[in-house]
C-alpha cells in the first residue's frame, strides 16, 4: 500500500466526519430555534 493514498484516505475520513458533525450541529441549532419559537 501507498503511504501517501493511506494519509490521504484518512485525511477524507476525516472531512466526512466533520461534515457529518456540522449537520448535526446545524439541525440542533435549527431545533433549538424552533421549540423557542413554540414557547414564545
Amino acid at each position: 500500500m501507498d503511504p501517501e493514498f493511506e494519509k490521504r484516505r484518512k485525511q477524507r475520513n476525516i472531512g466526512l466526519a466533520l461534515v457529518l458533525v456540522g449537520m448535526v450541529i446545524v439541525f440542533f441549532i435549527v431545533t433549538l430555534v424552533k421549540l423557542q419559537e413554540l414557547s414564545a
